[in-house]
C-alpha cells in the first residue's frame, strides 16, 4: 500500500529535507519506524555460526525488567517438518541446540516471545 507512496513522497523533498507534505512525511516516518522496530526486534536474539556443522548457538539478551521472558524456539527444515522445538524461561546469555542428527540442508529458526516473532533466519547445516 505505502510501497509507490512512499516512493514517490521521498521525490518531492524541500531543499531542507522536510516534504513538502505534512500528510506524506507522516506516512514516511509511519513506515521507516516501523523498520526500526522490526530491526530492534532481530537484534534481540542471534544465532551463529550460519553456516554451521550442526552445533548452533542461540543468544538471548539479557533480561533487565522483572518481567519474565519466555522464548519458544522451533527449528524446521526445507519441507516444513519440525526438528526442534525448546522452550527456554529466562534464559541466561547463550544456549547452545545441536542438530548434529540433522541432515545437510536449508532449515529454519523461529523464535517467539509473547507470540511476536523475534527472530527467523534461514540456517544452513553444512557436515
Amino acid at each position: 500500500m505505502y510501497g509507490k507512496s512512499v516512493f514517490e513522497a521521498r521525490t518531492i523533498l524541500t531543499m531542507n529535507g522536510e516534504y513538502q507534505f505534512p500528510e506524506i512525511n507522516e506516512v514516511c516516518q509511519m513506515v521507516e519506524g516501523r523498520k526500526a522496530k522490526e530491526q530492534e526486534k532481530v537484534e534481540e536474539v542471534s544465532c551463529y555460526p550460519n553456516p554451521s556443522n550442526g552445533q548452533i548457538t542461540l543468544s538471548f539478551p539479557e533480561n533487565k525488567s522483572e518481567i519474565e521472558k519466555v522464548y519458544e524456539v522451533e527449528i524446521r527444515n526445507s519441507i516444513g517438518h519440525l526438528c526442534f522445538k525448546q522452550t527456554y524461561d529466562n534464559p541466561l546469555n547463550d544456549e547452545q541446540i545441536s542438530l548434529l542428527h540433522n541432515a545437510t540442508g536449508v532449515y529454519f529458526l523461529s523464535v517467539q516471545t509473547n507470540s511476536e516473532t523475534v527472530l527467523h533466519k534461514k540456517l544452513l547445516l553444512i557436515k
